[in-house]
């Protein structure tokens, strides 16, 4: 039995939903905007190579664990494939025709992936992916950085950061139970971040060319960027291993709220 619970909220999402969760901060709110577009197709891909290795693992509660896993990623992209259909229309004719072109081609690159590289590849992959979430997941909480986020934007990132931190451990457990070493994650781990990081930037640039012109009175990401740079930095290194990051004060309160 794992530890990890499958929640299912469903969040509700109006036709007059802000496009940016934080007025007063564009930055961090096309960051913001660019997880959310990126979270299923992250998504259906990881649950993709995780169910491929279930049958190859001989842990019983490591098996449970990666059952729990892909519960909590369909619950993630169920709800942002609700919240990215309002984003997309809220956008110009050019710049949603932009995003398609650039969510086809992550489309393309995860089809490719899962058809052309080894299995070990796609865990570190996932491995690098999952470290990074759990690193920004811990930043947030740490600067309280969802603070000024309008609802329903505060809860579904809060939910899925809390859940990111939850099922830490599994693709890292599961890439060492099928024998991935620490060289070729430290290669491809960097990889999947690199390619991760290249999409979020393009993202966040068409909704930053969306966004209303204002004066901006918060800026997270400048303010509190080399704190997540050395998360982020931390997490490729010989000695990290997810299950000993210390926990955000108050993670369970969150958790038991959905």
């Amino acid at each position: 039995m794992s530890s990890i619970s499958v929640r299912q909220p469903d969040f509700s999402f109006q036709e007059d939903l802000a496009l940016m969760p934080d007025p007063d901060d564009a930055l961090y709110s096309a960051f913001s905007c660019s997880v959310t577009i990126l979270a299923p197709h992250i998504e259906r891909f990881l649950i993709r190579v995780m169910r491929q290795c279930s049958k190859e693992l001989d842990s019983a509660s490591l098996r449970d664990s990666l059952v729990a896993f892909c519960g909590q990623e369909a619950s993630h992209l169920k709800n942002h494939d609700k919240l990215n259909d309002i984003l997309r229309q809220k956008l110009s004719k050019t710049g949603r025709q932009r995003l398609l072109n650039a969510e086809a081609q992550l489309r393309s690159d995860y089809d490719r992936f899962f058809k052309e590289k080894d299995t070990l590849f796609n865990l570190a992959y996932a491995e690098g992916f999952e470290s990074a979430t759990c690193a920004m997941s811990l930043w947030a909480f740490e600067h309280q950085t969802l603070q000024h986020s309008q609802k329903p934007w505060r809860e579904i990132i809060e939910w899925h950061l809390a859940e990111e931190i939850e099922h830490r451990c599994v693709a890292y457990n599961v890439y060492k139970a099928m024998g991935g070493s620490y060289t070729h994650r430290l290669i491809w781990g960097s990889y999947a971040q690199w390619h991760l990081y290249r999409y979020l930037h393009r993202f966040g640039s068409i909704f930053l060319s969306e966004f209303p012109e204002r004066k901006q009175h918060r800026h997270v990401l400048k303010q509190h960027g080399l704190s997540l740079a050395k998360k982020l930095m931390a997490t490729l290194t010989p000695s990290y291993t997810p299950g000993k990051v210390d926990m955000p004060e108050g993670l369970d309160k969150i958790l038991l709220r959905y």
